[in-house]
Parts: C-alpha cells; structure tokens; sequence
C-alpha cells in the first residue's frame, strides 16, 4: 500500500503544471501575433500565480515567465497595462526573484 501511495504520487507530480509549461504556452501567444495574446499571456500567469499560491509549488513563476508577461503588457493597448506590469514587477519580490536588467 505504501508503494502504491508513493506511486500516486510521482505520478501526481508528472502530471502537475510547471514554469516551463506555462512558459511553452506563453511563448507561442507570444509568437502568435494575435491581437488578443497580450490578455492570453496574462490570463495563463494569473492561472498560474493561482495554482501556485493553492499549494502546486512546482508552477510557482519564475523570471522567464515574469519577463513574457511585462514584455507583453509592454505593447498592450489595455489602458491599465502600466499599473499590472508595475505591480507584477513589484510582485518578483514575493517568488525570491530580483530584476536581471533583460
């Protein structure tokens, strides 16, 4: 039974988001050219800001997926684009990142 549990587990922890998928699907919006992948990128950051802060450590944001959603809320036409990126940058802080100048 013991091995059963921790077999459900390994599999659990295949099958859980990470970075780098949220980081996969970022990158194609943002390659997409679509005019709505601005709000494409930062509904799946916010996707996963929320799986991370529900306990699924291994989506927790990392600088890659920081920098695509202020790259892309840099050339969004949304009025409040400024004030998401500024508090998202402000946000690095909370996941032990600092700014690296890209």
């Amino acid at each position: 039974e013991a091995a059963i549990e921790k077999e459900d587990t390994e599999i659990a922890e295949i099958l859980m988001p990470k970075a780098t998928d949220f980081q996969m699907a970022m990158d194609a919006w943002e390659k997409s050219g679509s005019k709505d992948a601005s709000k494409r990128i930062g509904s799946l950051f916010f996707e996963q800001q929320d799986l991370h802060s529900n306990g699924i450590e291994s989506a927790k944001p990392d600088l890659n997926n920081i920098r695509s959603v202020l790259r892309s809320l840099s050339t969004s036409k949304d009025k409040d684009a400024d004030r998401r990126a500024w508090s998202i940058f402000e946000g690095m802080k909370g996941y032990g990142l600092q700014p690296d100048g890209e």
